[in-house]
């Protein structure tokens, strides 16, 4: 088994390179979390502390914060890029099956293999953090006390081994599902068709989106019947039980929509698609196509940057709605949003390495479909266009989707500051999440455009002629 899965990491490395990166970017995250919280326990920070009347404790919460966000948007992230590459890997799989392999053996190779790439990951990810350790103290330091210290980086063996520990049970926990679902293929039914071709949602889906519908219509009842309640009690209290709710209800919603993803997104990229009418564009009416009928993969690419650019949305949208209520109520109070960026750039960051890597390792399998197009007498610059079209096509999805949780969290806390006697302001703080849609969009033109214009160079009949 181990050799096998020796022989397929190197057999077509692409298709491993999703999970690779999102495990150094988590590795690299962990590490910068674990030495902020090293360096704050050292004597000499000690001493800094005593010194200003700052307790350490308080300090090395934001490593605690860091912990969280990184290691739950990894294990969604690389869970979905993994499950991507055991779906990439059918036809192997079911030759694999047929020369005898038993699925706790398919299981163990996807397991080994993994593994495999979270030790390098890891220790990649360790390396990359170490430029990065002193600026990121300074920060945190900077957030925790408010006010610079002096405080210096303190990287040890022991901050790597933690990272190095953490990361390996994020993979493990990503990996559970996915190497469970490569056991369950059927290898008659993978060489009729290598790619899935289902469109629907499994049993478990549903059930796990009926709760999801049942878990957001509580919060909205627990919502307004607390508004009704405190309404006339404590206006403070409301206002920050608003601002939990919206936080709340928003991010329900993000889960709720990533569970009905697979639904709802063909029709969602049916309509990009016949905003413009395929005369004008060919290349349009292509990546339209192209990514429906590869709607697995798609739900995978746009899924996580849904993710990232919603709780950019929701934390920015509920402090700018706030603020802008203070505003217009005469306040010139200004509200601290570097802990918001020190919680979510973390997840941000994962969610779109994670769109931007599935993107990436489907396009060697994508070489015939560019050769057909070729032989049908499409030019490179046709396909250029798809490709352009296609990181258009998810990053847009991805922004419409985003929209609902933003809107209902910036509703509701704009209604609870009402509520608390505020003016009704809700405004959209769409910054952040605009610049990380623009990095996530040029990234998946690279990843998909440069493979694409490679594959261009080869013999149509050299690669049409394995199919």
């Amino acid at each position: 088994m181990i050799r096998l899965a020796a022989s397929e990491l190197r057999a077509d490395w692409r298709l491993w390179a999703g999970p690779f990166v999102v495990l150094v970017m988590t590795s690299a995250l962990l590490h910068l979390a674990t030495i902020y919280w090293w360096s704050v326990g050292t004597d000499s920070a000690g001493a800094i502390l005593i010194g200003v009347g700052v307790d350490a404790d308080e300090l090395r919460a934001g490593a605690y914060l860091l912990y969280v966000c990184t290691g739950l948007a990894a294990v969604i992230v690389l869970g979905s890029v993994a499950a991507a590459t055991v779906d990439a890997q059918r036809m192997r799989i079911a030759r694999w099956r047929l020369t005898g392999a038993l699925p706790g053996q398919v299981r163990a190779v996807i397991l080994i293999q993994l593994v495999v790439l979270a030790a390098l990951g890891s220790l990649a990810g360790v390396a990359l953090a170490l430029p990065f350790a002193q600026p990121v103290v300074d920060v945190m330091v900077r957030m925790g006390a408010q006010q610079d210290l002096g405080i210096a980086a303190a990287p040890e063996g022991a901050t790597a081994l933690v990272a190095v520990g953490v990361t390996f049970i994020v993979c493990l926990l990503a990996a559970l599902r996915p190497a469970f679902r490569a056991a369950c293929v059927s290898p008659v039914e993978a060489l009729r068709n290598p790619v899935q071709a289902r469109r629907g949602m499994t049993v478990g889906r549903w059930i796990m989106a009926g709760i999801g519908v049942f878990v957001v219509l509580q919060q909205l009842f627990i919502s307004v019947a607390a508004t009704l309640t405190l309404g006339a009690e404590s206006d403070a209290g409301l206002a920050n039980l608003g601002l939990t709710n919206g936080m709340m209800i928003g991010v329900m919603l993000v889960i709720l929509m990533a569970l009905l993803a697979p639904l709802i997104l063909s029709a969602v990229l049916r309509l990009w698609g016949a905003l413009l009418p395929a005369k004008l564009s060919v290349s349009w009416f292509l990546a339209r196509y192209s990514t429906t009928d590869r709607l697995k993969q798609s739900t995978a690419a746009v899924v996580p940057l849904m993710v990232g650019v919603s709780l950019y949305g929701i934390f920015f949208g509920m402090i700018a709605t706030w603020q802008a209520s203070l505003a217009a109520s005469g306040s010139t109070d200004q509200l601290n949003t570097l802990d918001t960026y020190v919680m979510l750039t973390p997840a941000a960051l994962i969610a779109a390495t994670g769109s931007i890597a599935t993107v990436f390792m489907t396009t060697r399998s994508r070489d015939h479909e560019f050769a057909v197009l070729r032989t049908a007498g499409a030019t490179k610059a046709t396909i250029l266009g798809m490709t352009i079209a296609e990181a258009t096509l998810y990053t847009l999805t991805a922004i419409l989707l985003s929209l609902v949780s933003i809107a209902a969290a910036i509703f509701t806390v704009a209604v609870a500051l009402t509520s608390a006697g505020m003016p009704f302001t809700p405004a959209l703080d769409a910054r952040q999440a605009l610049t990380l849609c623009a990095a996530a969009f040029g990234g998946m033109v690279l990843a998909v455009a440069v493979p694409a214009m490679l594959s261009t160079r080869a013999p149509l009949r050299q690669t049409l002629a394995p199919q």
